[in-house]
């Protein structure tokens, strides 16, 4: 134990002041070298990855990315946003500092096509890595028909990519959101597909985690209601910042 950090313990658990002092008249230690390395920001370099849900729009409906990036500088954390793509919805500064719009979202994609962009980016520009990954993927295969194997055969490739690019990347991935009541009792999403998606996601999470890799689903499934959707499945707001509270809870093991 630092003598810095005993001082801390002894300010809360004793009462003899003339014993602290003499910690520091004995000169045992330098605290102010220790307060240097102590306001060291964390740093994350984040590589957000996913469909319309992830890039948002510029006036329809609202991505999480801005709501997440806000509670991370909140708790004085260096937030990089990773990606090829721009968000070119106005966002409000924060502190002062300009929302980082870089993405990998992008509308329509299925799984497939998300992977090959992927592979791409990180063939022509390695350093798009990071150290986090989030990912937000298969409502576009559900509604298109795409076979749930197929799905997470491309999230197991994109995984394998990330991890092959950096061996201690974390990765987030998401069990989806289902969309409105409605949206859901009309059957769009394929109920039944849906359910196998998420579990089968849980699944190659457990799989794909490694000892310097942790790979985290991020339970989606149940945390809105029809009020947080801008339409049948996007985020309004409200919907939004759920999304990110989600990943910012998920996330605390990293702090």
């Amino acid at each position: 134990m630092n003598f810095c950090a005993m001082n801390v313990v002894l300010k809360r658990k004793l009462k003899f002041p003339i014993y602290l002092l003499s910690l520091s008249i004995l000169g045992l230690v330098s605290c102010e070298e220790e307060d240097d390395s102590v306001m060291t920001l964390q740093s994350f370099e984040i590589l957000a990855i996913g469909d319309s849900r992830v890039e948002g729009h510029q006036t329809d409906f609202v991505s999480y990315r801005y709501e997440l990036w806000k509670m991370l500088k909140e708790n004085n954390k260096e937030i990089d946003f990773l990606g090829s793509r721009i968000d070119e919805r106005i966002y409000p500064d924060f502190q002062e500092i300009p929302f980082d719009i870089n993405h990998e979202g992008k509308g329509g994609d299925v799984v497939g096509q998300t992977f090959a962009r992927i592979d791409t980016l990180l063939t022509n520009t390695p350093e798009m890595i990071g150290n986090v990954a989030l990912i937000g993927l298969g409502g576009n295969d559900l509604i298109q028909d795409v076979p749930v194997d197929v799905s997470v055969r491309y999230l197991n490739l994109m995984i394998s990519r990330l991890q092959e690019a950096n061996e201690s990347i974390t990765i987030f991935i998401e069990q989806i959101a289902p969309g409105t009541t409605d949206y859901q009792e009309n059957n769009i999403m394929g109920q039944e597909d849906y359910i196998r998606l998420n579990n089968a996601i849980a699944e190659l999470a457990i799989l794909r985690s490694t000892p310097d890799s942790s790979v985290i689903t991020v339970d989606m499934t149940t945390i809105l209601t029809d009020e947080d959707y801008a339409d049948d499945v996007h985020y309004n707001e409200s919907g939004a910042q759920k999304i990110a509270n989600q990943y910012f809870e998920a996330m605390q093991f990293l702090f």
